[in-house]
């Protein structure tokens, strides 16, 4: 499975300037996140966020069931994956609703992956996990840790500005005062 995506990253800097090969050959070969290291981050972030509920944990871990093979748990996440739990985490976990596609509809990989791409383009739209400054995904690629990082954070900041500003006491869930 390594070889054929290292493959595809050989196809995809094709025709690419050397200066922008080097940049993209150490994202892609940055330390590669697990999708086991992911879910638990996201878990982690779940029991941190006011307002979430064993119910919705539930429904988390059973789209992590049901979607991913046990053998894919310690394998690296390729992006667009890392784009799926995030939209189901933003949906389920949160209960943000999906937003207008906005820039993300002209991504140029956005529909390579149809099951994912209102993921991808959710993400996106609300910056937590950006495409490359070619207004490509790369939605095969692996996440690095550093845009593992990045995301979470900027999810987890996201979240709690939602919190911050939800005033409507028990209606939503959030900031029962």
């Amino acid at each position: 499975m390594m070889s054929s995506s290292v493959n595809r990253g050989k196809e995809q800097m094709k025709g690419v300037p050397e200066t922008e090969k080097e940049d993209q050959r150490r994202v892609m070969n940055a330390n590669p996140v697990t999708l086991h290291e992911f879910a638990d981050a996201l878990t982690a972030l779940s029991d941190r966020i006011t307002g979430v509920g064993s119910a919705e944990k539930a429904a988390f871990e059973e789209f992590l069931r049901s979607s991913f093979p046990a053998a894919a748990y310690d394998l690296p996440l390729p992006r667009k994956d890392a784009a799926r739990l995030l939209h189901v985490f933003l949906y389920r976990v949160c209960g943000e609703a999906d937003l207008d596609w906005g820039e993300a509809a002209d991504l140029a990989d956005v529909y390579d992956c149809r099951i994912c791409a209102n993921a991808i383009a959710q993400v996106c739209v609300r910056g937590i996990l950006r495409p490359d400054r070619k207004g490509i995904f790369e939605g095969e690629r692996f996440l690095s840790e550093a845009e593992a990082a990045e995301a979470l954070s900027l999810l987890e900041e996201r979240l709690r500005y939602i919190d911050a500003a939800c005033d409507c006491r028990w209606e939503c869930g959030r900031n029962p005062k």
